[in-house]
């Protein structure tokens, strides 16, 4: 045999048999990548629960000796919950007058009475903690009390078939819980979760979870919509809704509201929420509670429009002046025969005749004179045709006194026009018997060229120049469904949410308006009833 035609037993892999044994090698490093962390997890699970049973035990210790469990921090509510791990300084030292200098504390010989020094959490990150024990990154040991009689400690595990944790008679499947040994009803009792609003007196609460993806850009102040039917408010809360109110995160800080309408009969609740940051990288949580039939009415709404709201027109009342929510209470009043029994976009809506129907608002020097200005509304029309349908204006007529005006016009479209200047169009026309958001804005302290810009169901439609920069101070009255009183031709179909602002407002908000209001329900998702 030629020796070139015998292979040789040192011969090198195929690419094949390379990519099978490279493939072979990624398994197995994943096996054992994977057996390495459920094993530490174990590990730190395991310290978690030995550092739960120590600190209760010297919590036993302290309570023969004192007849009472510890409190937390001065000026701190153990009620409420807190990471034991905050009551200790960077150092290691014990914060003084804290939980840990409660349990650390040394006998006249200089020994530990209770226990040696306090341990953490394996995990624990004080930034993450600071933000809310109960934070989902927040990983430490919660000590949470009710009175100073019974106490009960949470460890966070990161097993999820954790037996100890399902066994051991709390409320968590996925913490390990230990309660005071003398009450041990407070293992059921006391809770996981952010602390109650004056927990004495509201007995129900539920989680409202705003989805970031929703929100356009990180907002301040911004007032959002609420729009749900619940059973749990038709048969716990007052019949007028007046012991609903909301919370921040952190299930104390008391927000500012407004209710729009409120069925008892049905648990429909429609409600704006002042929030003072909206997050567009991470959800936002707040709490509604309700349930205390003794409580006042807990509404604010001149504080949920006061960033920079001039007027505020639900137009959801049914009969007589049509309310604004703002501070000023530039009430409206009906001309003409107004139908106020609409169905809006939100809740209710005041339904024009197309001939002779409008609202208006005695001339006020807040309506006009500023910089910058956004005109907002949401619009049905049912007329389709070419005659110019005011939907917020501020003129006496044509030629006099124009302030601004925002209408329905040739080939359908929404134009925009401020003082004396020609009206510009959108690029976009509007469909008949559709629900449409319609905002318009001015800035005069922008480039002339893109001064007045004008969005349609929260997108930007069309940027137009501008030679004013400010809105003219005129005399003229305010009007809602009208070019101006007389016209000939006011609004034909629906309005509703009708606003006026003396900022400009930012596209990010525009946009996140309409995603609110034109669905409520995917904005949101409320979690389940929560019992004090």
């Amino acid at each position: 045999m030629n020796y070139y035609q015998k292979k040789s037993k040192f011969s090198s892999f195929t690419l094949i048999e390379l990519l099978i044994v490279i493939l072979i090698i990624a398994i197995l490093g994943a096996i054992i990548f994977s057996a390495t962390s459920e094993a530490r997890k174990s590990a730190r699970d395991t310290q978690r629960i030995q550092n739960v049973k120590n600190i209760s035990q010297a919590l036993e210790l302290y309570f023969d000796d004192n007849f009472q469990y510890p409190e937390g921090e001065i000026g701190s509510l153990s009620d409420d919950g807190f990471c034991i791990e905050q009551t200790i300084n960077d150092d290691g030292s014990c914060k003084s007058n804290s939980f840990c200098s409660y349990l650390t504390q040394k006998d006249s010989q200089g020994k530990p009475k209770y226990i040696v020094s306090l341990p953490k959490d394996p995990l624990y990150d004080k930034t993450q903690c600071e933000v809310s024990p109960y934070s989902q990154n927040c990983h430490c040991i919660i000590y949470k009390t009710k009175g100073n009689q019974k106490y009960k400690l949470f460890a966070k595990l990161e097993q999820q078939s954790n037996k100890l944790a399902k066994e051991d008679g709390g409320t968590e499947d996925t913490m390990y819980e230990i309660a005071s040994k003398e009450k041990q009803a407070a293992i059921q009792e006391i809770k996981y979760g952010r602390p109650w609003y004056f927990a004495t007196s509201w007995q129900y609460r539920k989680q409202i979870t705003i989805d970031h993806t929703k929100v356009q850009g990180d907002l301040t102040d911004f007032p959002v919509l609420i729009s749900i039917t619940d059973n749990d408010l038709k048969t716990k809360a007052q019949e007028d809704g007046d012991d609903i109110l909301f919370t921040d995160f952190d299930g104390t800080t008391k927000l500012s509201h407004e209710i729009e309408k409120y069925e008892s009969a049905t648990g429909k609740l429609i409600a704006w929420i002042k929030l003072p940051t909206l997050s567009s990288s991470t959800d936002t949580i707040l709490y509604m509670y309700y349930g205390n039939p003794v409580a006042s009415n807990q509404e604010n709404k001149v504080d949920v429009w006061s960033s920079g709201y001039v007027g505020v027109w639900h137009l959801s009342e049914t009969s007589g002046e049509v309310p604004d929510s703002t501070q000023n209470g530039y009430h409206g009043i009906i001309k003409g025969q107004v139908n106020q029994n609409g169905t809006g976009k939100i809740a209710g809506a005041d339904i024009f005749d197309g001939t002779d129907d409008w609202i208006e608002k005695t001339d006020e020097d807040n309506l006009d004179g500023m910089v910058a200005i956004t005109l907002e509304a949401w619009i049905f029309d049912t007329k389709n045709d070419s005659n110019a349908r005011g939907i917020i204006s501020k003129r006496v007529n044509s030629s006099t006194a124009r302030s601004y005006f925002l209408f329905l016009y040739t080939n359908r479209k929404i134009n925009f026009s401020i003082g004396t200047e020609n009206f510009n169009p959108s690029n976009s026309s509007i469909t008949a018997d559709t629900w449409h958001h319609i905002v318009a804005v001015f800035d005069g302290s922008l480039a002339q060229g893109s001064r007045k810009k004008i969005y349609i169901n929260g997108s930007l439609d069309v940027t137009t120049s501008s030679t004013n920069t400010s809105v003219p101070s005129t005399a003229s009255n305010f009007h809602i469904g009208t070019m101006n009183a007389n016209y000939g031709y006011s609004w034909e179909g629906v309005l509703d949410e009708v606003r006026v602002s003396n900022i400009a407002r930012s596209a990010s908000w525009i946009a996140t308006e309409y995603n609110n209001q034109n669905s409520p329900e995917s904005f949101y998702a409320v979690g389940e009833e929560e019992a004090y």
